[in-house]
């Protein structure tokens, strides 16, 4: 049976990205994984399943959640302090040599995201990623101004001309375009290459499911003024059903090595996906 028409035109796009010069064949990863799990325990709970992770990727670079996540600035936490505790024991738990990243998904106005930002300044925290709603422009900008560590975000962006504000402006150090929601490979170069003219980095970023981590993984190894870490959710391809895609590198294992995973080499994707699996499927026309 042929391929089904979504992986072949994922094939044609990434040996067009193939044909763009590789940068990185290795790709250093940051956890970014439960992200609503993570915010319903308390911090002790919730460090002990990010540490699993951790060990289980052996990523360089840990991201924590703040707030409740509700991208509704309601400035409410799920439990009175959480984020503050979060804070300060993770840089305990994991000591001053690891590098520590924060989450907001919204949850802040610009009052309190500034006031949480100046906490993880304190605990010398890599990024501040989206404290406030992600198309609160103006009021991103800020929060970017008032403090000194990098912002990033961008994620939730479908737009080009949301993405000229952002670079523009210089709202995030870090720009954060999502391989399926702003809607592919050749896109998201755009905003790379706006970014690298900026003096900006891009990392981008991955919704999740379907072939996700191999997209992440051939774009950033092509992508100008790539950010030393990528956002990784550990090896889930599943397909719409919730099914793991069986997938192999054609050129070595999928693993971590050292927080680092080695981009498939090869035409298409780089990967394998088993014949039996796609032979499950029906072939879709007109």
């Amino acid at each position: 049976m042929d391929e089904p028409r979504s992986l072949w035109l994922s094939a044609t796009v990434c040996r067009l990205i193939n044909c763009w010069e590789t940068s990185q064949p290795g790709i250093s990863i940051y956890l970014g994984t439960r992200l609503r799990e993570l915010r319903s325990m308390d911090p002790v709970a919730s460090l002990a399943l990010v540490e699993q992770d951790w060990l289980d990727a052996k990523a360089k670079v840990i991201k924590i959640r703040a707030g409740r996540g509700d991208n509704l600035a309601s400035d409410i936490d799920n439990a009175p302090g959480r984020t503050e505790k979060l804070i300060r024991m993770a840089r305990e738990k994991f000591g001053d040599d690891m590098v520590l990243m924060i989450d907001g998904n919204g949850s802040y106005s610009v009052k309190e995201a500034i006031r949480i930002g100046k906490i993880l300044e304190e605990y010398n925290y890599y990024f501040y990623e989206e404290p406030v709603p992600w198309d609160w422009y103006e009021e991103q900008k800020q929060v970017e101004e008032a403090l000194d560590i990098p912002m990033a975000g961008g994620e939730e962006e479908f737009g080009v001309h949301g993405f000229r504000y952002l670079v523009g402006n210089e709202v995030f150090q870090i720009v954060q375009p999502d391989l399926f929601y702003y809607g592919g490979m050749i896109r998201t170069m755009q905003v790379a290459r706006m970014a690298e003219a900026a003096g900006l980095q891009t990392t981008p970023h991955i919704s999740g499911g379907g072939l996700g981590c191999v997209y992440m993984l051939q774009m950033v190894s092509v992508c100008p003024a790539a950010a030393e870490y990528h956002e990784f959710k550990m090896f889930h391809t599943r397909d719409a059903n919730g099914t793991t895609v069986p997938v192999e590198s054609k050129a070595e294992r999928f693993e971590s090595v050292e927080g680092v995973i080695k981009v498939p080499m090869g035409s298409g994707l780089g990967v394998t996906i088993d014949p039996d699996y796609i032979n499950t499927h029906t072939l879709v026309t007109g």
